[in-house]
């Protein structure tokens, strides 16, 4: 295990392979100019107590990112090189920031091609910002999990998930197709 109690800046050509241990960074974590994270073991962990900034020119595919968790609890993850951030596998990305009322930024500049394989969220979609703006929701994932939470359907199909002694109606269950929810926003 590698643990940073300043911010971490892997910058040049470096790399880092986390190989079944754990990466922490008690701040900010930037990987940038030519530099490779590589997560490809299940119990890959990057733990970021602050903000994560990807501005690394190298296209991480399933080559580099298929496997593992990184996890950020601070308000920003940016994606600086469009097309660079492109994980596969079970690769996992959770944003569960310690503020569950305030907002957390997902950047990802003029990317429309970067996206998260699975990514954790612990609070309402509402309370992410997802730069660029006019990229529709469902694109910025290939699947989408809510951590630390409980949901119950109501009568009406309204699905109703609580976080943290609030609740929220998230979405109306518009029908079921091979066991899974195909939902419509509300």
């Amino acid at each position: 295990m590698l643990k940073a109690y300043n911010a971490i800046l892997q910058n040049n050509n470096a790399e880092i392979d986390i190989n079944n241990g754990k990466l922490i960074a008690m701040t900010n974590y930037t990987i940038s100019g030519n530099s490779t994270l590589i997560m490809n073991d299940p119990n890959d962990y990057v733990y970021v107590n602050g903000e994560f900034y990807f501005n690394t020119s190298i296209e991480h595919n399933q080559n580099y990112l298929n496997n593992g968790l990184i996890q950020v609890v601070g308000h920003v993850f940016q994606v600086n090189s469009s097309g660079s951030f492109l994980p596969g596998g079970s690769h996992k990305v959770y944003l569960n920031c310690l503020d569950i009322i305030g907002n957390t930024t997902i950047g990802f500049n003029n990317d429309y091609v970067s996206k998260f394989n699975i990514l954790g969220i612990n609070k309402p979609l509402s309370k992410y910002t997802f730069n660029p703006s006019d990229r529709p929701i469902s694109t910025w994932y290939n699947q989408l999990i809510f951590l630390g939470s409980e949901f119950y359907i109501k009568d009406d199909n309204t699905l109703i998930a609580h976080w943290y002694g609030i609740y929220y109606e998230l979405t109306r269950i518009s029908y079921i197709e091979n066991a899974e929810y195909k939902k419509e926003h509300i």
